[in-house]
C-alpha cells in the first residue's frame, strides 16, 4: 500500500526519535526491526544518545557510510545563554538575578540544544516571587523530561481525584437539577 503512494515526487521520511528510550524487551536495541533495505524514496532519520545500549555502534554496522551520521554538539554556555535571553524577550518574560544565576549555572553544565529549550520552557513557568527552592533546574535532558513527566502525572492524578470526589458529584447533581 505504502509503495503505491511513495514516489520521487512524494517520498516518505520516517522520524524515529530517542531510540535509546526503547525497552530492552524483544531485543529492541538490536534494531533488527528496522527494515533493510529501504524501498526506493523511503528515508529513515533516527536519533539516539551516543552511549546508550551501544545503539550508535549498532547503527554504524547497519549504515556503512559515516557521512550519514550527524552529531548534535552542545551549543556552549554563551550561545545557550544568548538563545535563552532572546526567547525570554520574545515571550515577554524576565528573570530575577537569582533565577538568572540558576539558569546560567545549569547551562554551564549542559548546553545541548534540547536541554536549552527545556530549560526555557521551565523558566517560563517561574514568577518573580517564586522562592529559590522552587526555581531549581535539572542538569540533564533526561532529568528535565522526567521532571516534565512528573508534573503531567501529578496534574492527571489531581484531575482524577477531582473527578472522583463525592463533593464534586453532589455539587454537579445539585446544580444540574432542573429549577422547575
Amino acid at each position: 500500500m505504502m509503495c503505491q503512494v511513495v514516489s520521487t515526487d512524494r517520498p516518505v521520511v520516517l522520524l524515529l526519535d530517542s531510540l535509546d528510550q526503547l525497552t530492552a524487551a524483544h531485543r529492541a536495541h538490536s534494531l533488527t526491526w528496522l527494515p533493510r533495505p529501504l524501498p526506493p524514496n523511503v528515508y529513515v532519520i533516527v536519533s539516539t544518545l551516543p552511549y546508550e545500549h551501544d545503539l550508535l555502534d549498532t547503527l554504524r554496522v547497519i549504515v556503512a557510510s559515516e557521512s550519514q551520521f550527524i552529531q548534535i554538539l552542545p551549543l556552549g554556555q554563551q550561545l545557550s545563554s544568548s538563545l535563552m535571553t532572546e526567547w525570554l524577550s520574545t515571550a515577554n518574560r524576565t528573570l530575577t538575578a537569582s533565577q538568572l544565576e540558576t539558569v546560567n549555572h545549569a547551562l554551564a553544565r549542559c548546553s545541548l540544544p534540547l536541554y536549552t529549550r527545556l530549560v526555557f520552557e521551565e523558566v517560563c513557568l517561574w514568577s518573580s516571587f517564586h522562592p529559590p527552592d522552587q526555581t531549581c533546574l535539572e542538569f540533564t535532558v533526561k532529568g528535565c523530561i522526567n521532571k516534565l513527566f512528573e508534573k503531567v502525572s501529578s496534574c492527571v492524578l489531581l484531575a482524577a481525584e477531582i473527578l472522583t470526589s463525592p463533593c464534586l458529584w453532589v455539587t454537579v447533581q445539585y446544580v444540574a437539577r432542573p429549577l422547575f
